[in-house]
């Protein structure tokens, strides 16, 4: 018996829906797949760097901070009235030649088997006199809480039981007109009952890995992304480092972690040992938080899809025959 004309037209317009819906899930899978997922992208374009109670944080010398969410990070710098958030970023301005650290605080998030970047891009502003050293940690902030306003030392109580990983350059060869190679290396916070974050080096313990054959410095007025890459599968944390921007070439290496790792982070903190002697500012443009769906996520899927169009050419050669 033919098949009446109006159910093989139907039929039709199922297979060539069921074909554009699986188009459609490839093309999202692949932007899924190049792009992430995002969880925090903060461009600082709403002027706002803290969202503090009066609702004008970006003139208060003494800002409180609320909870940060996945478009307004919170943060806080050691100095006063030395961060202000405008639409072409957060600038940040060094007034002294004496260290000084921002911390940026993030809805946390927790590294499971899918990889998980974090990327903040800053410019920098004009050379100092002096090169100093660079230091920039990510951090489990929760043990102690966060710091809630601008002005605090080098040492302060919210830091006390902090954990995480942190990069320091090998010695003081940033800024100031320094034009050495930088070097990294990586560590962890093994001290975690001291209240001194990135000031003294020994409460991070022996160094985890190290750039090896990275060419490029820290040059002024340049834009540069700083990124963290992780993983965590099977209780073994993978952690990588690169820099890129300026002539910066080769500056990317890892290490892996399975000794009680810390999976879940909620800050970063960054810290020039010298102030405006390094630069007279550096202006963050962007800090972003992505996540790259499993391989098995996306192929189960594209496996579905291309076994739904196997099944309708084989009906269509049957037909034909």
């Amino acid at each position: 018996m033919n098949t009446p004309q109006y159910l093989a037209i139907g039929r039709r317009t199922t297979v060539a829906l069921q074909i554009r819906t699986c188009g459609l899930v490839l093309v999202a899978l692949v932007a899924t797949h190049a792009f992430g997922q995002v969880l925090v992208n903060d461009t600082f374009s709403d002027t706002d760097r803290i969202g503090g109670t009066n609702g004008s944080s970006t003139t208060t010398s003494s800002p409180l901070i609320s909870t940060p969410t996945s478009t307004n990070t919170q943060w806080v710098v050691n100095g006063t009235s030395q961060m202000t958030a405008s639409a072409s970023g957060m600038l940040w301005t060094m007034n002294s030649t004496s260290n000084r650290m921002a911390i940026g605080y993030f809805p946390a998030v927790s590294i499971g088997a899918n990889e998980v970047t974090f990327a903040l891009t800053f410019t920098t502003g004009a050379s100092g006199a002096t090169a100093n050293n660079l230091r920039v940690a990510l951090l489990d902030s929760s043990p102690s809480g966060q710091r809630t306003t601008d002005g605090f030392g080098s040492t302060d109580a919210t830091s006390v039981n902090d954990t995480g990983y942190a990069v320091f350059s090998s010695g003081s060869n940033v800024g100031g007109g320094n034009t050495t190679n930088l070097a990294l290396n990586s560590y962890e916070r093994v001290t975690t009952s001291s209240n001194d974050l990135l000031g003294t080096a020994s409460v991070w313990g022996s160094s985890l890995a190290s750039s090896s054959g990275a060419t490029g410095y820290l040059a002024p007025n340049t834009s540069y992304t700083l990124s963290f890459k992780l993983t965590n599968n099977a209780g073994t944390l993978t952690f990588g480092t690169s820099i890129t921007g300026g002539n910066f070439s080769g500056m990317n290496y890892s290490f892996a972690d399975s000794t009680s790792p810390t999976t879940s982070f909620d800050a970063i903190a960054i810290r020039l040992g010298g102030g405006s002697n390094q630069f007279s500012n550096l202006n963050l443009t962007s800090f972003t938080v992505t996540a790259i769906p499993e391989p098995s996520t996306y192929a189960a899927l594209v496996g579905l899809c291309a076994l739904g169009l196997v099944a309708y050419r084989r009906r269509q050669t049957r037909k034909a025959a």
